[in-house]
């Protein structure tokens, strides 16, 4: 399965296989963005406070919710990155800009680029 992405995910990817985002492997699995959240640590204690992950929507957990391996691309099909033991899990978008960004205001300039963000949120592994 191809999922086409942009720029910005490519890189985070990117950045997550050359070890740029240690100590994270992949995107981030439920319980660790639960615990960045609320803890700015990983799950398994390791500082960390900024939530990697990549949002998907509705159309795109379709075909993303059976598969255990994706292929990432840019827009233009040249970037590839492959995907594996993907977690799709829903999550609360009050909560996530509340925790981020310390408050609701639909002003905020952070709080606008999530609410554009997909309902599901999917994390893999560097495998």
């Amino acid at each position: 399965m191809i999922l086409k992405v942009n720029k910005d995910i490519i890189q985070d990817a990117i950045n997550i296989t050359n070890g740029i985002y240690a100590p994270l492997n992949g995107f981030l699995r439920a319980s660790d963005l639960k615990s960045v959240l609320y803890d700015m640590r990983l799950k398994g204690g390791e500082i960390w406070s900024i939530p990697i992950v990549l949002d998907i929507n509705k159309n795109d957990y379709r075909k993303l919710k059976n598969q255990r391996h994706i292929i990432l691309t840019d827009k233009d099909g040249t970037q590839q990155i492959i995907l594996n033991n993907i977690e799709i899990y829903h999550y609360n978008k009050k909560e996530f800009v509340r925790k981020v960004f310390g408050t609701l205001d639909e002003k905020h300039p952070g709080i606008e680029s999530v609410n554009n963000m997909g309902r599901r949120r999917y994390r893999v592994s560097k495998n």
